[in-house]
């Protein structure tokens, strides 16, 4: 079984299903539709599913073994790995804007994602929550935020990039990030903690 969180007009909802199931709803009937080109969307698109931060490879140990982080990403981090996650969504899945406690290695597999990132000293801007400190609270996204409700982003400065199929992003501790799938697609993230 997978977790999968689907999202909808009204918001959106998390559902346990097999894996099978989710693949075959949210991804091979999207394959044929939108190809293998990057494309717009919207986390609003009916349709849209995201099984986020999912420790695939616990739950499917003989994966496990294919998936190792690149020996340079381990030399760079220059840490312990504490945690591998998958993230497998269709398009239009979001990542909210937010920032992770531990040096992250992103590395996409299939498909096409858009990133959005802020340096820690942006965090002024990017309006905090009070409730988790790692979360932006601008909405309805950190791509088209209301501004009359958060006029400070517009002074924020942001690095946007696509990232292809092959490619790994370098996520400092701290580093604010957002990220929406173009396109049906699957990354593999590696969190290590720092050494003191």
């Amino acid at each position: 079984s997978a977790s999968s969180s689907s999202s909808s007009r009204q918001g959106w909802r998390e559902a346990l299903m097999p894996l099978g199931d989710f693949v075959r709803q949210y991804l091979v009937d999207n394959t044929e539709q939108e190809g293998n080109r990057p494309q717009g969307g919207s986390a609003d698109e009916p349709g849209v599913a995201y099984m986020a931060q999912h420790n695939l490879f616990e739950q499917f140990p003989e994966l496990a073994d294919a998936v190792k982080p690149p020996t340079r990403c381990v030399d760079a981090a220059g840490g312990t790995l504490t945690e591998t996650n998958c993230w497998w969504g269709s398009r239009g899945a979001v990542t909210p804007l937010h920032f992770d406690t531990y040096q992250n290695f992103l590395c996409h597999v299939c498909g096409y994602k858009f990133v959005r990132l802020y340096a820690p000293d942006q965090s002024e801007l990017l309006y905090v929550s009070t409730e988790r400190e790692n979360l932006s609270t601008v909405a309805p996204s950190i791509e088209h935020p209301d501004l009359d409700a958060f006029p400070l982003v517009k002074q924020a400065t942001p690095v946007d990039l696509l990232l292809a199929p092959g490619e790994s992003l370098f996520i400092p501790r701290g580093w604010w990030h957002y990220v929406r799938s173009l396109t049906h697609g699957q990354s593999v993230n590696f969190w290590f903690e720092e050494r003191a």
